[in-house]
Protein backbone atom coordinates (compact mmCIF):
# COMPACT_ATOMS: atom_id res chain seq x y z
CA UNK A 1 0.00 0.00 0.00
CA UNK A 2 1.45 3.18 -1.00
CA UNK A 3 0.69 6.65 0.91
CA UNK A 4 1.23 9.96 -1.78
CA UNK A 5 2.11 13.30 0.10
CA UNK A 6 2.05 16.56 -1.65
CA UNK A 7 4.46 18.73 0.33
CA UNK A 8 5.29 22.37 -0.85
CA UNK A 9 8.23 22.14 -2.76
CA UNK A 10 7.59 18.02 -4.36
CA UNK A 11 4.99 15.33 -4.26
CA UNK A 12 6.63 11.97 -2.75
CA UNK A 13 4.84 8.63 -2.77
CA UNK A 14 5.78 6.29 0.45
CA UNK A 15 5.56 3.00 1.05
CA UNK A 16 3.95 1.68 4.42
CA UNK A 17 7.59 1.66 6.21
CA UNK A 18 8.02 5.56 4.66
CA UNK A 19 10.91 4.64 2.36
CA UNK A 20 11.27 7.14 0.08
CA UNK A 21 10.59 6.85 -3.86
CA UNK A 22 11.13 8.92 -6.85
CA UNK A 23 10.85 12.73 -6.33
CA UNK A 24 9.24 14.52 -9.16
CA UNK A 25 11.36 15.82 -12.18
CA UNK A 26 10.19 19.26 -12.38
CA UNK A 27 10.42 21.17 -8.66
CA UNK A 28 7.90 23.63 -7.57
CA UNK A 29 5.94 25.19 -4.68
CA UNK A 30 2.55 26.11 -4.88
CA UNK A 31 1.20 22.62 -6.76
CA UNK A 32 -1.91 21.04 -6.76
CA UNK A 33 -1.78 16.66 -6.87
CA UNK A 34 -4.87 14.70 -7.03
CA UNK A 35 -4.91 10.53 -7.06
CA UNK A 36 -6.72 9.29 -10.17
CA UNK A 37 -7.01 5.54 -11.60
CA UNK A 38 -4.13 4.17 -9.46
CA UNK A 39 -1.92 6.68 -10.25
CA UNK A 40 -1.24 10.61 -8.66
CA UNK A 41 -0.94 13.70 -10.63
CA UNK A 42 1.46 16.20 -9.78
CA UNK A 43 -0.50 19.99 -11.46
CA UNK A 44 0.68 23.07 -11.99
CA UNK A 45 3.28 25.09 -9.28
CA UNK A 46 4.64 28.05 -8.98
CA UNK A 47 5.81 31.11 -11.13
CA UNK A 48 3.26 30.18 -13.18
CA UNK A 49 4.10 26.53 -14.25
CA UNK A 50 2.53 24.64 -16.60
CA UNK A 51 3.71 21.04 -15.93
CA UNK A 52 1.61 18.05 -15.79
CA UNK A 53 3.53 14.95 -13.86
CA UNK A 54 2.21 11.38 -13.71
CA UNK A 55 3.57 9.23 -10.99
CA UNK A 56 3.06 5.15 -11.72
CA UNK A 57 3.59 3.55 -8.39
CA UNK A 58 3.88 0.03 -10.04
CA UNK A 59 7.35 1.18 -12.12
CA UNK A 60 7.64 3.85 -9.79
CA UNK A 61 8.79 6.67 -12.23
CA UNK A 62 7.17 9.98 -13.26
CA UNK A 63 6.34 10.71 -16.69
CA UNK A 64 5.57 14.53 -18.08
CA UNK A 65 2.17 14.66 -19.63
CA UNK A 66 0.77 17.57 -22.03
CA UNK A 67 1.34 21.11 -20.78
CA UNK A 68 -1.44 22.46 -19.51
CA UNK A 69 -3.14 25.45 -21.63
CA UNK A 70 -2.25 27.86 -18.59
CA UNK A 71 -0.19 27.77 -15.68
CA UNK A 72 -0.51 28.30 -12.40
CA UNK A 73 0.78 28.27 -8.38
CA UNK A 74 -2.18 28.29 -5.54
CA UNK A 75 -4.14 25.93 -7.88
CA UNK A 76 -6.43 23.50 -6.34
CA UNK A 77 -7.66 19.93 -8.06
CA UNK A 78 -10.74 17.49 -7.83
CA UNK A 79 -11.74 14.54 -9.50
CA UNK A 80 -14.86 13.96 -10.42
CA UNK A 81 -16.81 11.46 -12.74
CA UNK A 82 -13.09 10.11 -14.28
CA UNK A 83 -11.57 13.29 -15.16
CA UNK A 84 -9.14 16.04 -13.31
CA UNK A 85 -10.26 19.71 -12.75
CA UNK A 86 -7.98 22.37 -11.12
CA UNK A 87 -9.19 25.84 -10.49
CA UNK A 88 -6.94 28.97 -9.25
CA UNK A 89 -7.07 31.73 -7.01
CA UNK A 90 -8.10 34.59 -8.66
CA UNK A 91 -7.52 37.26 -6.28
Amino acid sequence: MLIYIAATTQVLALDLDWKTKASMTTERSCLAAVALNGKIYAIGGSEGIKVLEEYNPITGTWTRKADMLVGGRWLGAAVLNGKIYTFRRTS
